[in-house]
């Protein structure tokens, strides 16, 4: 078992200005199915101006809501994708390490342990601390 924080670059999402007709597009938790994959249909268009580098998602990043109910994880198949707020982004060095950890959280084990690290009634969430601290087989 190793550490999330010992595999991946995480970042937090931040809250970015929408902008109709931009090629970036928002990630929110609601825009993560159940099954793991991104809906794009749910995704908001933002503006690239203030957008950096490091928030651009790569293709096989993992990005995974830390506020709400759901405990599940996005696998980024498309271009110009940014997490938004309430989300994060693990970036891996390696493809197969991605999915890995992705099919990994998706299973029931993963998914007792995204739900146990969630605190609170009202809006149940994780710390990104936490989160970092989750054991994952590799």
């Amino acid at each position: 078992m190793v550490k999330i924080k010992k595999i991946s670059e995480i970042r937090g999402g931040r809250g970015f200005s929408e902008e109709e007709g931009s090629n970036y597009k928002k990630v929110n938790p609601e825009s993560i199915t159940q099954e793991g994959s991104i809906d794009l249909s749910k995704t908001k268009p933002v503006s690239g101006a203030n957008l950096k580098e490091e928030d651009i998602c790569q293709k096989n990043d993992l990005i995974i809501p830390l506020v709400g109910p759901k405990t599940t994880v996005g696998l980024v198949k498309d271009n110009n994708l940014v997490p938004g707020k309430g989300c994060v982004k693990l970036h891996f060095n390696e493809e197969e390490k991605a999915k890995e950890v992705h099919e990994y959280l998706l299973s029931k084990e993963g998914q007792e342990k995204l739900s146990k690290n969630k605190t609170g009634e009202a809006l149940p969430q994780i710390s990104l601390s936490d989160l970092k601290e989750i054991d994952v087989p590799l």
